[in-house]
């Protein structure tokens, strides 16, 4: 499911499809760091991270009860930190440093506080808005981040059940509020969220024309806007796990359609660029992407174990690359493949149709 660079490595936090047990891997070795004794798939993990205090924690539910349990390893073996009754799992965790704690959000319902290293749960809301119709929407199981700090608000995605259309919301620690953002059209799902330079980025594929699209929520001016669509004619594109970030740049891979994956790169700009090519083994079977606490990425393979099962990048593009090469059109309809390939010196002139022209 979800991956983090605790400890000095990557660790894997997933469910041991042989047995059910959730378990832990270290993905350079291959070796077991924690597998739970509980049977049958009766356990899940839904989301997994590190905050605050170095440790990696995990949110989980118990699949028939419902409860939500909460687990933190300092390193090695994950340990039971609560366990509420009800909300059907801890969905997400969200670190508030300013605060020294961090805030879950249940499935159906609620968010509760807990300090870095306690063990008080605090419940803060008992719902989300309008319940009835709206569920907290996460990917879980596709390393999904579907909820984001952003100064003294936690931005999270609600989707409606009734007319599958998601609704940005924002709860303000301060206030103590929940706080309507912006509602997508019918089709549009956003469910991975990253924060880069005080804004909000989110990514999913519009399931009416099957592109990947990456929306700009402008924190300052409370404005959201589509800067780029990404896609072929005929094909679905989507996102692969979740996207990362260092201080220059957010990285995402896709997957156009045509078994060809890409690393894509968003610099401070919103220039888009597609210069990234996975090794051969990873190029039609990537699962997810990482940043390891070096400043490289990772890139994970998809059906892989042991060894096989991820690369590392020890450097990114360097800006002579990210400035020569990006594309400045808003609207991809072109091969995406064939663009990836320029070189540098290669200029495209786009003419407008007229009339009588297709």
């Amino acid at each position: 499911y979800h991956y983090g660079d605790a400890f000095g490595t990557f660790i894997a936090v997933g469910r041991n499809v042989t047995d059910g047990k959730m378990k832990a891997m270290n993905i350079f070795s291959g070796a077991n760091i924690w597998e739970d004794s509980a049977t049958g798939a009766d356990e899940k993990i839904l989301c997994t991270g590190e905050y605050g205090d170095g440790n990696l924690y995990a949110g989980c539910k118990t699949v028939g009860s419902g409860s939500s349990m909460f687990k933190k390893s300092t390193g090695g073996a994950f340990s039971d930190i609560g366990t509420f009754n009800s909300d059907a799992g801890i969905y997400q965790i969200v670190s508030y440093p300013d605060g020294n704690c961090m805030y879950l959000f249940t499935r159906n319902g609620g968010i509760y506080h807990v300090a870095n290293g306690g063990t008080t749960f605090t419940q803060k809301k008992s719902s989300y808005p309008y319940s009835t119709n709206l569920t907290f929407w996460s990917p879980y199981g596709q390393n999904g981040q579907a909820a984001w700090l952003v100064g003294d608000r936690i931005y999270f995605i609600l989707r409606e059940s009734n007319l599958w259309k998601a609704q940005l919301w924002a709860y303000d620690i301060g206030d103590d509020a929940y706080i309507h953002i912006y509602t997508f059209g019918a089709g549009i799902n956003p469910s991975k969220l990253i924060e880069f330079n005080g804004n909000l980025y989110l990514f999913d594929t519009n399931k009416n024309i099957n592109r990947l699209q990456i929306w700009k929520y402008t924190v300052f001016t409370s404005s959201m806007e589509r800067i780029h669509e990404i896609g072929r004619v005929g094909d679905t594109s989507t996102i692969k796990g979740n996207p990362v970030k260092d201080g220059e740049s957010i990285y995402f891979v896709v997957d156009d359609g045509s078994s060809d994956y890409q690393i894509w790169q968003l610099d401070p700009n919103d220039n888009i660029f597609s210069g990234i090519t996975p090794p051969a083994a990873f190029s039609s079977a990537v699962s997810m992407l990482g940043m390891s606490g070096q400043g490289n990425l990772a890139i994970f393979l998809n059906g892989a174990s042991g060894t096989n099962l991820i690369d590392e990048y020890d450097a990114k593009p360097n800006n002579d690359r990210q400035t020569t090469g990006f594309i400045t059109t808003n609207i991809f309809d072109a091969d995406i493949p064939a663009l990836d390939k320029l070189f540098y010196d290669a200029t495209i002139t786009f003419d407008v149709l007229v009339s009588g022209q297709t």
